[in-house]
């Protein structure tokens, strides 16, 4: 045994103190009680002899067995448990007063630890739990254990054998949830309990095992590790001028990527709002003090919104106030260099931002904020520092966007176009009825319906069912609209220079089927390509194939009055891509073509006679504007 922990020490002690002590020993609760009340005002030279006493009361052999367990439940007390728990919460007091000699500690934790997973495993049975202190509770108790965890840990070999042992993640979890979740006491010492608790946990979570005790720890789902992180943050943005803050900020993102699978815990995070959280705690703590810090956390809100698909989490920081953190980070850099600027804070701004903003539930964040962020950086003289093009270049586009958006936005309505090929109705989508089995097709009429499904409809409605299952559609029903009416809106706006390159193509390769290849990313204009039907990215029994290759056939069919387009959009890393027929009420535009095509003469090429190539476009290009195209 450690001479600090041998029982003859307690005759070191006072006499009145030594009769406490070896009541305390022998085994009394009121003598227990009564030595809790007097350590904290003992000089250190006489509550150092008490140690003895309380290490004995850990005897992991006095553990309650089963058959001890099941009498207690009928109703006797067994007062060795209460005088572990007494025994685990005053060895707190020595923890705090740095009395525990290091060389003790892992005899310490080999007791303590016993008893700690016996209270806690069994907290809701003991009579002791509500007797302890007036009314004891689990949250109390294992806030003071993590204090005894948090001592122990100074002794590295003590923290190997505490980290390796199955079940203290867990207690270390409760105890987070209870102190984050507690709006009593004193938040500057909550702030920095928090950092020691979190902080204390395996790096990683190292294992998948330890990442599930912490997910039991604090209530046994992904989805309540997530709303901990949201509570955790939010706590950082109520209390920003903390010393801890940036220990706090970091120990918060210890576990946004310890699943083994991190799908759920993506989806959780999204649903729990924790970009939205995290953002809030950036912009409220000062960003000279902790740059290093917020860069890290910065780095990490990042890669939330790079997760697919990424718009949702890009949504939740812009309402935050994303575009202030922003302008505060180079604020913070004006008198450095590029170099001094997180990686991640560029990549936000001229891909991130940009590759979002096709999204009516991005838009509609932003709509508040991009004036608000252009008075707040101005006032940071942002036009002249170090990022002024790149910030210049997304207040544009932002302003673009919202320009189209204010305008669609007020229309409330999106128009259809019948499915069946040989009608030419064109109403709000509100009029129409969609197909049962694919709720793909949308129709004027049960007539047309039936008409599609007998002469088209009844062999494609298969490939369209497989292609739904097989790419579950990732848009919400007025995010699908705003980006179908964006591609109306570009369709018409880039129409010249889309002329041509079909033209140029169908000079090229008469009679082969195409499709117009939209690529949304980080610049003003999306890139186009005109690519033959037999190109498509995919094999003959891939849906997407058979799905590009059944709408090419239906454009063929239609007399020139439809068209198929695929737009290729960023959701987060990935690509997402969506088959889009544009349906208009006249063949204009195909025949516009067909004329082009026949200024060429054959022997020569279409940039040749490119002044005839536009003046047929040109002729065309009024009644086009009047509304030539609808996008469903």
């Amino acid at each position: 045994m450690h001479p600090a922990l041998d029982p003859a020490n307690v005759a070191n002690l006072p006499t009145q103190l030594r009769s406490i002590a070896e009541n305390v020993l022998a085994g009394s609760i009121p003598a227990f009680r009564k030595l809790g009340s007097m350590l904290p005002v003992l000089p250190p030279s006489q509550a150092v002899h008490t140690l003895p006493c309380i290490f004995a009361n850990l005897d992991s052999s006095r553990i309650p067995s089963v058959s001890e367990l099941d009498s207690l439940l009928a109703g006797s007390r067994l007062t060795v448990v209460e005088l572990g728990l007494h025994a685990a919460t005053a060895l707190a007091y020595f923890a705090k007063s740095s009395m525990i000699p290091a060389d003790a500690c892992p005899l310490i934790w080999s007791h303590l630890w016993m008893w700690m997973q016996f209270i806690f495993e069994y907290w809701e049975f003991l009579p002791a739990n509500r007797v302890v202190n007036g009314g004891f509770t689990t949250t109390e108790f294992s806030r003071l254990q993590v204090l005894n965890i948090a001592k122990l840990c100074e002794h590295p070999p003590t923290m190997n054998a505490i980290r390796s042992s199955p079940g203290v993640p867990r207690i270390l979890a409760m105890a987070w949830i209870s102190t984050i979740t507690n709006t009593h006491g004193y938040p500057e010492r909550q702030v920095a309990e928090v950092c020691d608790i979190v902080l204390m946990l395996p790096p990683g979570p190292s294992t998948p095992a330890v990442f599930d005790e912490i997910v039991d720890g604090v209530g046994g789902s992904v989805d309540d590790l997530a709303r901990t992180c949201a509570i955790h943050f939010a706590r950082a943005a109520a209390y920003p001028r903390s010393d801890h803050i940036g220990r706090f900020l970091i120990a918060g993102l210890t576990f946004y990527d310890g699943a083994a699978d991190p799908h759920p815990m993506r989806v959780a995070f999204r649903e729990n709002s924790v970009a939205y959280s995290l953002t809030c705690a950036m912009l409220a703590v000062d960003h000279t003090a902790f740059k290093a810090e917020l860069a890290f956390c910065l780095n990490h809100l990042t890669d939330m919104m790079e997760w697919s698909p990424g718009y949702p989490f890009v949504a939740q920081a812009i309402k935050a106030g994303l575009l202030r953190v922003i302008v505060k980070f180079v604020d913070s850099a004006k008198a450095g260099n590029r170099g001094d600027l997180p990686p991640s804070l560029i990549k936000i701004l001229t891909e991130i931002l940009p590759r979002a903003m096709v999204h009516y539930s991005v838009l509609r964040a932003l709509r508040d904020k991009v004036g608000d962020a252009k008075q707040y950086a101005s006032a940071f003289k942002i036009n002249k520092s170090l990022l002024k093009a790149e910030w210049k270049d997304f207040v544009v586009l932002a302003e673009t966007r919202l320009r189209f958006y204010d305008t669609w936005n007020g229309a409330r309505s999106s128009p259809l176009a019948c499915d069946n090929l040989k009608c030419q109705t064109i109403r709000p989508r509100r009029e129409f009825r969609c197909c049962g089995l694919c709720r793909t097709t949308n129709y004027c009429s049960a007539d047309c319906q039936s008409a599609d499904w007998h002469t088209n409809h009844r062999e494609s409605c298969g490939i369209f069912r497989q292609y739904k299952l097989e790419s579950p559609d990732p848009f919400p029903i007025r995010d699908k609209s705003f980006l179908h009416a964006l591609l109306t809106s570009d369709f018409l706006r880039l129409l010249p220079s889309i002329f041509i390159r079909q033209v140029i193509f169908m000079h090229a390769y008469p009679e082969e089927p195409f499709y117009t290849a939209w690529t949304y990313s980080d610049a003003h204009d999306p890139k186009i390509d005109v690519v033959p039907q037999r190109m498509v990215n995919g094999n003959s029994l891939d849906s997407y194939t058979r799905m590009v290759e059944g709408e090419c056939l239906r454009a063929k069919e239609s007399g020139g009055r439809m068209e198929v387009h695929v737009v290729y959009l960023h959701f987060g890393t990935e690509m997402k891509r969506l088959v889009i027929p544009m349906r208009a009420r006249a063949d204009t535009l195909h025949s516009a073509r067909l004329s082009a095509v026949g200024q060429v003469p054959e022997a020569m090429t279409v940039g040749q006679v490119l002044p005839d190539v536009k003046a047929v476009l040109e002729e065309v290009m009024p009644e086009l504007e009047r509304g030539m195209s609808v996008i469903h």
